[in-house]
């Protein structure tokens, strides 16, 4: 991760630069595939949520919810191979391609067998819990892990080939897939029928990429122990980052039941649009960070990361989102009404896309310089904040809306934390002011949200158009950092 001592400084930004072609481009135009990815699913969500009910939705989002967790049973053998295929591939010689299609049999082997176990544990778990709701959710776990599984390993193959065009189509159709069988089964048969649309939907996605990396099994040893060398810390952050992204509707669930979890998840799957922006940019640019890391060094791509691509995420994307959050409940009490009780969470929740954003977009300058085991000591503290904060607010009856500040307090924590490790790698001599600076404009427009809520009705549409006319004027003090942000975010374009 350390530059070669005798790499000049243009050399340097020569290599930086060369990473760097076309890439506004490419998030433009992977935005475009992804938004409309995440678009059906959000449309999955919503629909089930209308054909479903409250309760059978709570059920469904029970049912997600384990499924978030199954790929942590692969102890994070993909995000090792993610790396090892960029930077094997950054070699580029017959011996370091043969090493990283080593790499991806073995992880095809290793989450073969890892997740067969996992969907024997949970059809064992389906018949010794009681409760209903939780043995449905499990036994369609075992139905679904080991496909999904299965695609996520393709997927994550092409995706770190740079093969972008060929696996934003997959992504469509897998989408596709899963919102006309789901939603379809979920009308003629109910909740079973939207479980067995899921399996049938991951049945056919698994067929779309038969061919889009290598698929007859190994378990090479050396092979195998680099990838959960990368791989462990990751997957312990990563169980840490979806038990705080959970952690708040399992709460929810058990202090207010299936039908009190349908609605605050129904405000979730409305937030959760937003969040998917990180995640298109992270699948664009991530090679590039690695790569810098492994040519140029660890500062010099640090600082690059920071000034092009997560200092303007943090700048721009949460004035972005109090726009939309202030809009979201005139629209919900026009066209979902049963559903307005969600609405004050929705409005909260949708920051965590901002929080999470910054996360994302930071880790990977993390692990491209080999500080990826601090990322689970910054997961779990922000995991006891966030059910701190849940059963707090549950306990004194504070509400959803407060649950869903507890969940985004914990994923500022995080991106804090990661800002400050990503200052500390570029050898900036004012981290501090970084982190300060790019954590600002999130809790300045959380502030403003809540303040023109509570001056103004947000469910009217003239109130809404009156709060959001505020909000705008409350942007100002922020602007320099905000023109600063869209000055990097041309730059790079």
């Amino acid at each position: 991760m350390i530059a070669p001592t005798t790499l000049s400084d243009i050399t340097v930004q020569r290599d930086m630069s060369a990473a760097r072609p076309g890439r506004g481009r490419r998030i433009m135009l992977y935005a475009a595939t992804r938004g409309t990815t995440e678009g059906m699913r959000s449309i999955r969500g919503l629909l089930l949520a209308v054909v479903l009910g409250p309760r059978a939705f709570g059920i469904w989002t029970l049912f997600r919810i384990f499924m978030r967790y199954t790929p942590l049973s692969g102890l994070g053998v993909q995000r090792g191979l993610e790396l090892a295929i960029v930077q094997e591939h950054a070699l580029g010689d017959a011996e370091a391609v043969e090493r990283s299609n080593t790499a991806a049999r073995t992880t095809l082997g290793w989450i073969i067998a890892t997740a067969i176990a996992t969907s024997l544990v949970a059809l064992i778990a389906s018949f010794v819990v009681t409760d209903e709701p939780w043995r449905l959710a499990l036994r369609a776990v075992s139905l679904g892990v080991v496909l999904e599984e299965l695609w996520v390993y393709a997927t994550t193959y092409l995706r770190a080939l740079r093969e972008l065009r060929r696996y934003a189509l997959l992504e469509i159709a897998n989408a596709s897939l899963h919102l006309v069988a789901a939603v379809g089964m979920a009308k003629l048969f109910g909740l079973r029928g939207a479980i067995a649309g899921f399996v049938a939907g991951a049945l056919a996605s698994l067929w779309t990429v038969r061919n889009c990396a290598p698929f007859r099994p190994l378990l090479h040893k050396p092979a195998l122990k680099r990838l959960l060398g990368v791989g462990i810390p990751l997957a312990l952050s990563s169980a840490l980052t979806v038990a705080l992204g959970t952690a708040d509707r399992l709460v929810v669930a058990a202090y207010g039941g299936a039908t009190t979890l349908g609605l605050y998840a129904f405000g979730v799957s409305i937030a959760g649009l937003a969040a998917s922006l990180a995640w298109i940019i992270r699948t664009v640019i991530f090679p590039d960070v690695y790569g810098s890391a492994r040519v140029a060094g660890a500062a010099p791509a640090m600082r690059e990361h920071l000034d092009r691509t997560v200092l303007p995420f943090a700048y721009l994307f949460p004035p972005i989102l109090g726009a939309l959050a202030l809009a979201m409940e005139p629209t919900m009490a026009l066209a979902l009404p049963r559903y307005l009780p969600a609405a004050s969470a929705a409005r909260i929740f949708i920051f965590s896309a901002a929080a999470g954003g910054i996360t994302t977009l930071g880790a990977i300058g993390v692990v491209a310089t080999g500080k990826q085991r601090a990322l689970p000591l910054l997961s779990a503290f922000a995991l006891c904040i966030n059910l701190a904060c849940s059963m707090l607010a549950l306990e004194n009856g504070g509400g959803l809306a407060l649950v869903a500040g507890g969940a985004v307090l914990a994923q500022a924590t995080i991106a804090t934390g990661v800002l400050a490790i990503l200052g500390r790698q570029a050898t900036l001599s004012r981290a501090t002011t970084l982190v300060l600076k790019g954590m600002l404009p999130l809790a300045w427009c959380i502030a403003c949200v809540a303040l023109t809520s509570r001056l103004y009705d947000p469910r009217s549409i003239t109130g809404g158009a009156e709060s959001l006319g505020t909000y705008l004027l409350l942007l100002l003090p922020i602007s320099p950092l905000m023109v600063s942000g869209f000055r990097s975010a041309r730059a790079t374009i």
